[in-house]
């Protein structure tokens, strides 16, 4: 029991992870440790772990638990369980879950860490960095561009020095969260995601604006595409 609630804590394949939800008590928590997968069982108050336990671990002490994701974006309080609504694709969501399951001061320590998995570029970007756009709202050198596949789906590709960890921190969300969704839904992003993140007490304003400048130039390079 956690915070007043019966959980119970899954590990598996998630077809046998979701008949085990189902069948479990519609009150009861479920937490799916599975490493890149979805919420067992649809419409329940499972997958509360973000992608570095780090919700659990809060609870638990600050111990860190094994990757998993989240199906919405969901904090402990000292009270009851609530649950916060924002209409994004699910990968956006996840991230963003994970930041707001922090305290303030870990989410610019999540944000370091997410530079690191900024993805290189492909090699036919590499070799001709001209094909990348300069995004002018972030105050280091960044370069990116969305490109629209022939099966209409999205790859978002940057470059950001490494001396700007934060600025490769936000092209790594987008690269993450972007990269593999439809047109129309990179289309359908709200403007305001950056903001949503909880970082405006840890992160300049002029940092989050570059951020907003990479989404706002994605956007545009797709509608390009589809024109």
């Amino acid at each position: 029991t956690l915070a007043g609630h019966d959980v119970v804590v899954l590990a598996l394949p998630h077809g046998a992870s979701g008949e085990i939800a189902a069948a479990l008590d519609p009150g009861t928590l479920v937490l799916d440790l599975a490493p890149r997968g979805r919420c067992p069982a649809a419409g329940r108050s499972c997958g509360l772990l973000g992608r570095r336990g780090a919700l659990l671990g809060a609870v638990l002490g600050g111990s860190r638990l094994p990757r998993a994701m989240t199906s919405a974006p969901v904090r402990w309080e000292d009270g009851p369980v609530t649950t916060e609504t924002f209409d994004l694709p699910d990968s956006l969501a996840e991230l963003r879950a994970d930041f707001l399951e922090l305290a303030e001061p870990d989410r610019l320590q999540l944000l370091l860490e997410l530079s690191y998995e900024l993805p290189p570029l492909p090699e036919r970007y590499a070799e001709h960095m001209e094909l990348l756009e300069r995004v002018e709202e972030c105050q280091s050198p960044v370069l990116a561009f969305t490109e629209v596949g022939q099966d209409g789906r999205v790859t978002f590709v940057a470059h950001a020095p490494a001396e700007s960890p934060t600025t490769r921190g936000f092209a790594s969300i987008l690269a993450q969260g972007l990269t593999g969704l439809t047109a129309e839904e990179v289309l359908a992003v709200p403007d305001t995601f950056p903001g949503s993140l909880g970082l405006e007490g840890v992160v300049s304003p002029l940092r989050l604006r570059g951020m907003s400048g990479m989404l706002t130039r994605a956007k545009r390079q797709v509608r390009e595409q589809l024109a």
